[in-house]
């Protein structure tokens, strides 16, 4: 059976304990909220080449393979209209090459780093999790799923 799954990617960007946020804009989900950057896996594209790329089209930065580190990984079901289940792959780096810009103005009204500990209160739901999965060292989590049988 087919389903409609989307594979994600996403960026944490760690320095001096802070992390890089994105504020979203003009692409119709999460406007106005913080988020992480990232995107959609491209066909015949591992997950670590789809985060360096998003990182260089979103950022303008260049990140080494050795220097991207799997942070969690989280499968969220649809918890929005006209949203797909997702798979998404979050990765850290603290470490990259070039300075940081917003390539992306038209889906991004700006960008900044925030202490780790104290986001702005406008930080997506989801982007919180992942970060605090991060920390954590919590592998993997699933979210948005309403479970029907309490023992599964």
């Amino acid at each position: 059976m087919n389903f409609p799954c989307q594979v994600g990617v996403c960026l944490l960007l760690i320095q001096d304990g802070h992390i890089l946020l994105m504020k979203r804009s003009g692409t119709g989900f999460g406007d106005g909220y913080w988020a992480v950057p990232g995107g959609r896996i491209e066909g015949k594209e591992s997950v670590s080449r789809a985060c360096r790329r998003e990182a260089k089209e979103e950022l303008g930065i260049e990140i080494a393979r050795e220097d991207l580190k799997f942070a969690t990984a989280i499968h969220s079901a649809p918890h929005e209209e006209n949203m797909r289940e997702v798979v998404l792959f979050i990765f850290k780096a603290e470490k990259w090459e070039g300075e940081i810009v917003n390539a992306e103005p038209n889906k991004c009204s700006e960008i900044g780093f925030f202490p780790l500990d104290d986001l702005p209160p406008s930080t997506m739901v989801s982007t919180k999790k992942f970060i605090l999965n991060a920390l954590n060292g919590t592998p993997f989590e699933e979210m948005f799923w309403h479970q029907e049988d309490p023992s599964s």
